[in-house]
């Protein structure tokens, strides 16, 4: 019995224009968003698991950092789901423009839109950071239980609670003394530098989205809750001003405007008056952990939820502002 061949020649194929290029894409991600649509049930229950998996993810983290492990890099989905971030609920698809691929102002393949975009890359940019930042962030902790220590054993050697201001009494060893000051010196300088790390990594990442999604400095400040007056983003921009410039405040008599943006954030946030002189220089000292602490509830996955809550709150501000243009 003879067998039919079969011939395994290449069809062409057709050569789209760019618009009708642009008309398929849109198509495809139409189809796509139709089979993601889900209910409210649905989304209660999905928020039901990312609430138990964040308490897993604490847990673990709480036991990595006790046995000396590095932290682990949450998955991109594992972000997005405890955070519940919603534009990027959705799958992301290369967008043509003008006929070609479209690109971000960083040079990177744009998914869906500018703003899709600069989301995806907040979350992958914080995803690669968490194991450094979270571990970080327990270090800063443990220095809070390390000053503790040293007080107590102060307070064990003069039979009373310690003040900086107490002198030396007699009948204390003097070299122990000076050894536990300076255990506790120690512990405080490190606990400023954790801490200005956080910041300033925060800083960066948030400054940076702001840029990419075109936000305004209005939007900046009064986006999402507020802590006496001032925004996450507003708080943690203060805060790493402190920690840039705080030697320069220190040496300041007359405050500059740009200065007193900052240092009036942290007045507010902090509930500490400004002297009646208008001097800064109260404020030349480490700030970060005193911010964070009010920030974070001394839990670091309540810091991302920070985090990523004043983004999405940012972005739907400025897309109220767009629409209404």
């Amino acid at each position: 019995m003879r067998r039919c061949a079969r011939t395994n020649e290449a069809k062409p194929v057709p050569i789209r224009s760019g618009q009708q290029e642009a008309v398929a894409v849109a198509a495809h991600r139409e189809d796509r968003s139709r089979s993601l649509i889900i209910t409210r049930e649905q989304w209660a229950r999905m928020a039901n698991v990312r609430n138990r998996r964040e308490k897993s993810d604490r847990l673990r983290l709480q036991r990595q950092y006790a046995a000396g492990m590095p932290a682990i890099t949450p998955s991109y989905d594992d972000i997005v789901s405890r955070n519940a971030i919603s534009i990027l609920a959705t799958p992301g698809d290369l967008t043509v423009r003008n006929g070609d691929i479209a690109v971000t102002r960083w040079g990177n393949l744009m998914l869906n839109s500018a703003d899709y975009s600069a989301f995806h890359r907040l979350v992958q940019t914080w995803r690669y950071n968490f194991p450094t930042m979270s571990t970080v962030f327990e270090a800063m902790l443990q220095t809070i239980a390390d000053e503790s220590s040293a007080e107590a054993d102060l307070d064990s050697m003069g039979g009373m609670p310690w003040t900086s201001v107490r002198g030396l009494r007699q009948d204390l060893d003097a070299d122990r003394y000076h050894e536990t000051l300076d255990r506790m010196n120690v512990v405080k300088v490190g606990r400023g530098i954790y801490a200005g790390m956080i910041t300033l990594f925060l800083s960066r990442i948030l400054g940076t989205f702001r840029a990419d999604i075109s936000a305004t400095q209005d939007e900046w400040r009064s986006t999402g809750a507020l802590l006496q007056g001032c925004s996450f983003g507003q708080i943690i921009e203060a805060a790493a001003n402190n920690v840039r410039h705080a030697d320069e405040w220190l040496v300041t008599s007359s405050a500059s405007t740009q200065q007193l943006k900052s240092v009036r954030v942290i007045t507010a946030v902090l509930q500490q008056p400004m002297p009646m002189d208008g001097s800064i220089r109260g404020f030349a000292h480490d700030v970060s952990p005193d911010i964070l602490d009010l920030l974070s509830g001394r839990d670091f996955l309540q810091l991302e939820r920070g985090t990523f809550a004043f983004a999405m709150a940012l972005l739907s501000h400025r897309e109220k502002r767009t629409a209404s243009l």
